[in-house]
């Protein structure tokens, strides 16, 4: 789709001109969208696959569609305004947000918010899991550039965005899942190839959250597959005591006991 193109989604519906494509990728690609009262929405697009790759591969638009759709009143979630499919493709039209944690962080002159603002961020953070997790859905992708602030009057809002890895809880455990997640903030026990459950996503809020007040996880340089392993290895170290006070230097003592809290759920 080039930048230019008028959409109409329903026969009466207004018009929509593609005003910019923001990114793409393997995941398929994601475009702003105004009409003539300069209103903008974000349109996600990823190719339909046939029914015999259905078996072994995940629409990941179809999941964030049906997420959406059950969480459309919920603060810090986005509206969903459309969603449908052409012959090529499915997409979605949703709320236009804001610039995502990670960004605004990178942007700021210390590469890091204060403790005040990283923890007020934090709780809104965590609003968002809580009412997500209350639907029976586990997110298996928490970190910073899934998570932005409103445009305008929400600008003070952290949203919650991206639901393509989300999942329904389920009520037994595999033997062993596949790792899904960014490696960096996924759950000692992700790694480990064990099926995600709702502690999962708190294991990874507390790294993210590390990385707002710190500027950066202690594995943050190992950025290659092959260092890896070594990133096991320091989360298992954050758990002991001397690696626990490593992980938690630049906050309140509260945090280990969330901490420990989180690692004693089921």
């Amino acid at each position: 789709m080039n930048e230019g193109c008028r959409i109409r989604f329903d026969r009466n519906g207004e018009i929509w001109l593609v005003s910019k494509k923001f990114m793409s990728g393997a995941f398929g690609e994601v475009f702003r969208l105004v009409n003539k009262n300069n209103e903008t929405r974000v349109m996600k697009m990823e190719a339909r696959i046939s029914p015999e790759e259905a078996q072994h591969h995940i629409c990941r638009l179809k999941v964030e569609s049906l997420v959406l759709k059950s969480m459309n009143e919920v603060e810090g979630f986005p509206k969903l305004f459309h969603c449908g499919r052409t012959k090529s493709h499915n997409y979605i039209v949703m709320e236009h947000l804001g610039p995502d944690l990670s960004r605004i962080r990178r942007s700021l002159p210390r590469k890091r918010f204060t403790i005040h603002t990283a923890m007020r961020i934090s709780a809104d953070v965590l609003k968002r899991l809580e009412a997500l997790h209350l639907s029976g859905w586990i997110y298996r992708d928490v970190k910073p550039q899934n998570f932005a602030i409103g445009i305008g009057e929400k600008s003070s809002t952290v949203y919650i965005l991206d639901f393509g890895m989300t999942r329904r809880a389920r009520e037994k455990e595999r033997r062993a899942a596949p790792v899904a997640g960014t490696f960096r903030y996924i759950s000692l026990r992700t790694n480990s190839y064990k099926e995600q459950s709702y502690r999962d996503d708190l294991e990874s809020w507390i790294y993210m959250t590390i990385e707002l007040v710190a500027g950066k996880l202690p594995w943050s340089s190992c950025a290659t597959i092959e260092l890896y392993p070594l990133i096991t290895d320091m989360k298992n170290y954050g758990r002991h005591r001397a690696g626990r006070k490593e992980l938690f230097a630049a906050f309140p003592s509260q945090f280990e006991e969330i901490f420990d809290i989180i690692l004693k759920l089921g």
